[in-house]
């Protein structure tokens, strides 16, 4: 599962009474899709900036 699926399930289950604001929600997931970018490699982080990693190459030539 992923770290964005994983904090989903978290924060539906731990606050059925009290549900996370949308806005901080979006923030949290994209956080999260990019922790996962970061550790498969796909990009890099590149002072502020996220930049392709290294490894990320498409197979699909137009790309």
């Amino acid at each position: 599962m992923s770290t964005a699926m994983d904090l989903l399930m978290i924060t539906i289950d731990e606050a059925p009474d009290h549900p996370v604001e949308p806005e901080r929600l979006a923030l949290a997931l994209a956080a999260a899709e990019l922790i996962d970018l970061l550790g498969a490699g796909a990009v890099d982080l590149d002072g502020g900036r996220i930049v392709p990693g290294r490894g990320a190459v498409p197979s699909d030539r137009f790309l």
